[in-house]
């Protein structure tokens, strides 16, 4: 996992919950992003978490393109749509 945040060029956060130590790493600006697509895009992910990723794409896109002109609820609304039906809410698998 550090080796993936190194080459995110993003922090690694670990998590210790009884037993278990969870990692998570998280991309947080667009250079980090733009180095995450490529990667899924080479390296793809399978079932659910390909659509999550399609979907978080999505969710990118209209912040890159939206977003940036100026925050707006509408935009927060629509991202946040896409997002509530990601990982355990999905109920469309197409």
């Amino acid at each position: 996992m550090s080796t993936l945040a190194e080459y995110l060029n993003v922090k690694l956060y670990s998590q210790k919950i009884n037993s278990y130590t969870i990692f998570t790493v998280r991309t947080v600006n667009l250079k980090s992003n733009d180095i995450l697509i490529k990667y899924l895009d080479s390296f793809p992910l399978f079932s659910k978490k390909y659509l999550d990723y399609k979907d978080w794409l999505k969710a990118l896109e209209i912040y890159k393109k939206e977003f940036v002109k100026g925050r707006s609820d509408d935009i927060i609304k629509r991202i946040n749509i896409i997002k509530d039906r990601m990982r355990d809410k999905r109920t469309i698998f197409t």
